[in-house]
């Protein structure tokens, strides 16, 4: 059956230049806990014009001074490729990845939210939906 949102609302957001999972609902609760809670991680690959330094991961796992958005939390990052680099947010400040890439002299390709919490992308293409049932 087809699945066709109503009364439904983000949580979080996508700047127009990114693609991936953004999750809809019509639980004010589960809102405001994804939103405000540390332990939903946000999972995103990342895709980048010049070849990533191994040096990057450990300035994510430290917590990374930014200019425009003050200290940001420890996060996981994972590099899969000369170009590619898995990073696992712990906050979701506005632009948090393109701030980090851009003071660390990267130019962002591709921005895809692969995983919110336990909740994953999987093969959803672009514009796709699939209704999902969580309790907290």
């Amino acid at each position: 059956t087809e699945w066709k949102p109503k009364g439904l609302y983000p949580i979080g957001r996508l700047d127009k230049s990114s693609e991936g999972l953004l999750l809809l609902t019509n639980d004010g609760r589960f809102a405001r806990e994804v939103l405000s809670e540390k332990k939903y991680e946000k999972e995103y690959l990342i895709i980048v014009k010049e070849p990533l330094h191994a040096g990057i991961v450990r300035i994510f796992e430290s917590g990374m001074q930014t200019s425009s958005l003050g200290k940001l939390l420890p996060a996981k990052a994972q590099i899969e490729g000369k170009n590619k680099l898995r990073a696992i947010l712990y906050e979701g400040k506005r632009h948090q990845i393109r701030v980090m890439m851009n003071e660390l002299n990267y130019t962002i390709a591709s921005l895809k939210r692969v995983r919110v919490g336990n909740i994953k992308i999987g093969n959803l293409k672009p514009g796709e939906s699939r209704k999902i049932s969580v309790s907290i």
